[in-house]
């Protein structure tokens, strides 16, 4: 069976192999794909890595009524357009000087004026850039990875699934949730709460 990788990875297969002991290259695509979707999911996030293309990411977003605009992916390394909009069409553009970016955090922040408030309309479409370069991503959501990594390869061996084992009079019980505690307190510090 052929496991196409995915082309947001949260680390590379090499990396895979060497960190979680995992031989074989279609396993190791697997789990990389399984914990980069857990990542996204968690985290809320719509990207991991920059893909490398000019224009890499649309949002169609609603602001709070301040004057920072939370993006979904970061770091953020540039932004082709800032859009407002008006029941779907487009309002008015703003210019580089209306708005500055502050890229690890995410944020878009905007000089002299407020974002729109939340009125459940999407009223800012941002075109942008955003992403970890491939294998540079933080420690800590590499640690966290590669200990969910190696859960998901416990749960494929069969080895992990029951809530408790006992051997030689000794019981002990296993967490059996879907991401481990552990990696999503180490993620919840790259989690977009808007």
């Amino acid at each position: 069976m052929a496991i196409t990788l995915t082309t947001d990875p949260i680390m590379t297969v090499d990396d895979v192999r060497a960190l979680t002991e995992e031989s074989d290259v279609t396993r190791a695509a697997f789990l990389i794909n399984a914990v980069s979707a857990q990542f996204l999911r968690y985290t809320r996030r719509i990207r991991i890595t920059d893909s490398g293309a000019s224009v890499g990411l649309v949002e169609y977003l609603s602001g709070l009524g301040d004057s920072y605009l939370w993006l979904h992916a970061t770091p953020i390394i540039s932004v082709t357009s800032i859009e407002m909009l008006s029941a779907g069409t487009v309002t008015s553009t703003l210019a580089t000087t209306d708005y500055e970016i502050y890229a690890d955090r995410g944020s878009l922040y905007r000089n002299g004026a407020l974002w729109p408030g939340p009125d459940g309309e999407r009223d800012v479409k941002v075109t942008y850039r955003a992403g970890w370069v491939v294998g540079a991503l933080p420690g800590d959501i590499v640690a966290a990875a590669v200990q969910q990594m190696r859960w998901e390869r416990m749960r494929l061996d069969g080895k992990v699934g029951a809530e408790s084992v006992s051997r030689g009079g000794e019981s002990v019980s296993l967490e059996t949730g879907q991401i481990l505690k552990s990696v999503r307190d180490a993620w919840s510090h790259w989690r977009i709460l808007a």
